[in-house]
């Protein structure tokens, strides 16, 4: 495989990887130049359905409000695959809530990249076992 194939099927994975860094550094100034102009995100809550969001704007305005939200989030990477344009990234979050319980979740985000830009994301999330 040629360097810049090799380079193709990376760039994805690096873009993923700086979305996973900016957010764990609560750095949201860097979240614009990660999500394309039509960028959709999938996400599981609110319960049962999920939402929406669609457009760069309301992206940023989603991570920004989740991290402010809970300002103690960190994602942990378990696996994170790249088969060029798409990403698998399997996950762990550590969270504290308002109550000072840690929670931790698991999941699993979709990404499709184009032109080093996140163009979808949809989240999935493995239910606490208190939801069960």
């Amino acid at each position: 495989m040629t360097p810049i194939k090799m380079s193709r099927i990376e760039s994805g994975v690096r873009i993923v990887i700086q979305l996973i860094e900016s957010i764990n550094n609560k750095a949201t100034d860097e979240l614009i130049c990660l999500f394309s102009d039509d960028i959709v995100i999938e996400t599981p809550s609110p319960l049962p359905e999920g939402s929406t969001i669609s457009g760069q704007d309301a992206a940023v305005g989603y991570i920004k409000e989740l991290l402010h939200r809970y300002p103690s989030i960190s994602l942990e990477t378990e696996e994170l695959i790249g088969f060029g344009h798409r990403c698998i990234f399997r996950w762990k979050a550590h969270v504290k809530i308002d109550t000072g319980v840690e929670l931790k979740l698991r999941g699993l985000t979709l990404f499709l990249v184009r032109e080093n830009k996140i163009c979808e994301m949809l989240v999935y999330q493995k239910k606490p076992a208190t939801e069960r």
